[in-house]
């Protein structure tokens, strides 16, 4: 499902998608999917633009972006001039700090990659919150919160400064990325009653107080973290299973890495840590602690280069221009081509954005590891109908 407030086209694909899958909509059928080896050379010279996933809001300091080629390095600017470099590890999407937005500025982003420069991305439009939320910001929420835990998960708006509070004490403020999830680290580790509460504001509004939430009992024993798939040449690790709070320890060949998470999965980054993608000779050990410290993950035969799979594609629909997956090897990067052979897209995470807008044509999508090209393709049928491109925002 699309994050709130992402472009309008992303939902209405998410919906038409669900419809299929439910048989709820019968004018509709999914269209063949199959598998080919006719995959074009790559046009080394094109990238697709990034996707910047609005809204912004005045007085805020980030903005958020997704896909992009994973390392490749996204150029913020606004109102034309570049304010901000980073390199995309995070292939769901990556908040980048940006000076304090006014209302009216146009952010655009590109992303380059060696020598190569995309296109700049669809603009979006700085505006005030109040747009938005003309009756006052709403309140913030709380996820779950275990003892022994040394972070808090706090779902806001995208932007907005936080206050946490720990047993009636404003004990921590910080200003949240532009995504609305944050792990907040802070006056851990916790004990069984301990309440918290928070609450947001934007340009000196603020929100009430969010509903108390207490700290509970940890799982005893702890579940392992789980690791659906791994392969070679991988750079980023999709981790589940993790208990809100835990202290997530990595012990790999490269290095050694911890970090506390306060949400059931992460998209981990083992080429960003390590500098160099998983091989097929690595090892690699995944344990979380709370009050106790879970055995390892579980961590599946390594599948080899030669064995990556297609990516699985949401159904495309004639006039959108973007191809939206709902399955690809954690960090791949996306490669996309007409019947022409011609390059319409290359990018990385779930949404790439395409030169065009699709006819009723039939498509190839390939995913690439960093050393392993993708050797078939996932051939699809555009279906035929009324889809929504994504757009200025």
């Amino acid at each position: 499902m699309p994050s709130n407030g992402e472009d309008p086209a992303l939902y209405q694909t998410h919906i038409s998608f669900l419809k299929l899958m439910c048989n709820e909509d019968p004018i509709f059928t999914i269209p063949t999917t199959t598998e080919t080896d006719d995959i074009p050379n790559e046009d080394a010279g094109f990238l697709s633009p990034p996707i910047l996933v609005g809204p912004f809001y005045e007085c805020t300091e980030s903005v958020h972006v997704k896909g992009a080629v994973p390392g490749a390095t996204v150029d913020i600017s606004i109102d034309g001039q570049i304010v901000a470099s980073e390199m995309v590890w995070n292939s769901a999407g990556q908040s980048i700090n940006v000076p304090t937005l006014s209302d009216g500025e146009l952010v655009t982003a590109i992303q380059r990659v060696g020598n190569v420069s995309s296109l700049p991305s669809f603009s979006v439009r700085v505006r005030p919150h109040t747009v938005d939320y003309p009756n006052g910001l709403p309140k913030p929420s709380i996820g779950t919160v275990h003892e022994c835990g040394e972070s808090v998960g706090v779902r806001h708006i995208p932007g907005a400064t936080i206050l946490v509070g720990k047993n009636g004490a404003s004990t921590y403020q910080f200003i949240s990325e532009a995504y609305q999830r944050t792990t907040v680290g802070f006056g851990g580790p916790y004990v069984i009653g301990d309440i918290f509460n928070a609450r947001q504001s934007i340009c000196g509004e603020e929100s009430p107080f969010s509903a108390q939430e207490s700290a509970y009992s940890a799982p005893s024993p702890m579940p392992k973290v789980r690791i659906p798939t791994v392969y070679e040449g991988q750079t980023e690790f999709h981790l589940k299973q993790i208990v809100q709070g835990s202290v997530i320890d990595i012990d790999a060949t490269a290095g050694q890495h911890n970090f506390t998470w306060a949400w059931n999965s992460r998209r981990w980054n083992h080429k960003k840590q390590f500098a160099q993608p998983y091989q097929l000779s690595d090892t690699l050990e995944v344990r979380q602690t709370l009050c106790t410290t879970s055995i390892p993950a579980d961590i599946p035969p390594p599948i080899t280069c030669g064995n990556v799979p297609t990516p699985k594609v949401i159904p495309p629909i004639e006039g959108e221009n973007f191809i939206a997956l709902f399955d690809s090897v954690p960090g791949a990067r996306i490669r996309i081509y007409d019947s022409s052979d011609i390059e319409l897209g290359d990018g990385g995470g779930r949404t790439i954005l395409l030169t065009r807008q699709l006819a009723g044509e039939a498509i190839r999508v390939v995913q690439d590891l960093t050393e392993c090209i993708g050797t078939l393709a996932t051939e699809i049928t555009v279906r035929t109908g009324k889809g929504n491109p994504i757009k200025e925002q």
